[in-house]
Parts: C-alpha cells; structure tokens; sequence
C-alpha cells in the first residue's frame, strides 16, 4: 500500500507555523536550511518527513 512520506507547505511566518506544527501534530525538527531565495525547515514525526518553506520578501516560488 502507498503512502504519503513527504510534503511541503510554504508558509509566511517559518516560526509559529513551526510552533503550531510541534504542539498540535508532535513534529520535531530536523534541521533548517537557507538557499538563495527561501529558508526550509525540515520537520518529522517518525513516519512523515513535513517541510516548511518561507520564501525571502521580493521573490516569487515556482507555484
């Protein structure tokens, strides 16, 4: 049977979507990675690797 093991969300406020996540779901974090256009925060629960994406102001996400 398939299942879900990645997704990613991009969100406006990296810090308090993380919060949100960690308190209501139990996601711990992993790490959190800066490229040239966006911060990523990677997140887990054991079983599902959630990435949060907060883009720098000015630049648009491939959507």
């Amino acid at each position: 049977m398939s299942r879900i093991v990645h997704l990613a969300l991009k969100v406006d406020d990296l810090e308090k979507t993380t919060e949100f996540y960690q308190k209501v779901f139990g996601f711990a974090e992993v790490e959190t990675k800066k490229t040239r256009d966006h911060t990523s925060r990677h997140l887990t629960d054991g079983d599902l690797d959630f990435t949060l994406i907060k883009y720098d102001a000015g630049t648009q996400s491939a959507e």
